[in-house]
């Protein structure tokens, strides 16, 4: 691979120095971080562990002695992420014995935290190989003259280098890691990487060119003055908006397809068609809520309840007419007037359009109290996985359902997978950032294998097998393409499902 003469070290930061900065647990092993709190629940022992700041669930699974699985059964709400402060139930080795209230466990008589190793035929290739979905059929892959025999890939990211003495070598859970600018973005180069690592398996020539932009726009063009990246078949540009719009300028004069993965700017892609963006906008989450309503509910009571904010309302008002235009039962009432638009003996969903917590919560309070009397579903948008520490019994009892960009399925074998590669290479869980930072890398580098640099006309015949969600593509009049799918999972026995929508 070509690497910019600068980039040698940014490459050690993704490879070496971060899995040597990220074991938070201390130089005394992961029993230091255990709980001396326990409670015995329906029979069954649990620890009561608060969780501290910059610790894992792989670090947690390691100091219980127990699978991260187990953890994650016990405890749905944490994979939208750990939180610190969160109290979480972890199963215990010890036998319950008796009914008791919290009381200090005796670190001397628990056993001790054991390694669950898998059997060999389960642990990980050094590569992730996800199949293709379905009977592929690539037209836009029958003109040889399209397709190149090595193709040059540029990642743009903030390392923040110049930062790299701000990171003590001793580095402990006093910090979170994204309060260390460095760290910040660096599980996306790392699964970008694992990406990289496993198409290079199937044999594509790639040239891969790693940039460290700094947050200057100004600057950014120093990047853009060299000599390779005219040369370029694709940029992936994990950037500021505003250092965004600067690659994106230079992607169209110079007629460079340009991927946008994070960003929710919707604003992005306009009067640009080679911007390639890939988090869904909001103004297309109503559409498929509606299409998710059509085909899973077309007998219930459908009511959209408003909210108080005024951008809120255009949505609401939205998805109400959408509604309507498909032929459903749908009322648009205000908060107040939610219990007196509720139908007895039949099946309501009710959807709480609002992005402020208090008031989803105020709403859910309420619904609480009636789940005796009716029969209902709630559907939360947009955007309710922001939302911390929503009452897990309220979104149980209520069967809330969540629209987001992306759902990780953690009892998928791909993604168990990913999971344990990611672990076994860099010696910490992946976040979201990783999840991400993979599925890009395998989505574009694959469209770039098979379609060659006619790949983002191609990209919808693409029927790749994703880690944490699908893709779809439009392009804009005059613009650029967006990815409009959405995840859509419910609450269900104090577990996470996925919805296909």
């Amino acid at each position: 691979m070509g690497i910019d003469s600068g980039m040698k070290k940014s490459l050690l930061i993704g490879i070496f120095l971060f899995p040597a900065v990220v074991n938070l647990v201390g130089q005394n092993g992961y029993t230091e971080i255990r709980s001396d709190v326990t409670r015995v629940v329906n029979g069954k022992t649990y620890f009561i562990h608060e969780v501290k700041r910059g610790q894992t669930l792989y670090a947690l699974s390691k100091a219980y002695g127990v699978e991260m699985q187990d953890i994650i059964d016990h405890n749905p709400e944490i994979l939208q992420g750990l939180k610190t402060g969160q109290i979480l139930l972890i199963p215990s080795l010890i036998p319950a014995a008796t009914p008791s209230v919290e009381t200090p466990s005796e670190k001397s008589k628990a056993p001790e935290p054991k390694v669950n190793e898998p059997p060999p035929q389960d642990e990980p290739s050094a590569t992730l190989n996800l199949p293709l979905v379905g009977e592929q059929v690539f037209p836009c892959a029958q003109n040889p003259e399209i397709r190149k025999e090595s193709y040059n890939v540029a990642l743009m990211m903030h390392f923040y280098l110049n930062e790299m003495d701000s990171i003590p070598a001793d580095m402990t859970a006093t910090k979170e890691i994204e309060e260390y600018a460095p760290l910040r973005y660096i599980q996306f180069y790392e699964g970008f990487r694992m990406a990289v690592d496993s198409i290079g398996k199937k044999g594509i020539k790639l040239n891969l060119y790693v940039y460290d932009v700094d947050p200057e726009p100004a600057r950014t063009h120093r990047v853009l003055e060299k000599a390779e990246m005219a040369k370029m078949d694709l940029i992936i540009a994990m950037l500021f908006n505003r250092n965004f719009q600067v690659v994106a300028g230079y992607a169209k004069d110079h007629h460079i397809p340009v991927v946008s993965p994070v960003s929710e700017r919707e604003a992005q892609i306009d009067g640009n068609p080679y911007v390639i963006k890939v988090r869904p906008g909001f103004n297309t989450e109503s559409d498929q809520v509606a299409g998710y309503l059509s085909d899973a509910y077309r007998l219930a009571h459908i009511i959209v309840v408003n909210s108080p904010q005024p951008e809120m309302r255009t949505a609401a008002d939205q998805l109400y007419t959408q509604c309507r235009s498909a032929g459903l039962d749908v009322s648009l009432v205000d908060g107040a007037q939610l219990e007196n638009l509720l139908f007895r003996g039949s099946d309501n969903v009710v959807v709480i359009v609002t992005n402020q917590k208090t008031y989803a919560l105020d709403i859910l309070t309420r619904l609480n109290n009636l789940t005796q009397d009716y029969r209902f579903e709630v559907i939360g948008m947009p955007r309710w996985d922001y939302f911390e520490n929503l009452d897990l019994e309220y979104l149980v009892k209520t069967k809330t359902h969540i629209i987001a960009p992306f759902f990780i399925d953690y009892n998928d074998r791909h993604v168990k997978e990913f999971v344990n590669l990611f672990q076994q290479r860099y010696k910490t869980d992946p976040d979201n950032l990783a999840f991400q930072g993979f599925d890009i890398g395998w989505l574009f580098l694959n469209a770039l294998e098979l379609f060659g640099n006619d790949f983002p006309r191609c990209l919808n015949e693409l029927q790749i097998q994703p880690l944490q969600t699908k893709f779809h593509f439009t392009q804009k009049p005059g613009g650029g393409m967006e990815n409009q799918h959405w995840e859509i999972y419910r609450y269900e026995n104090y577990d996470l499902v996925h919805v296909d929508p």
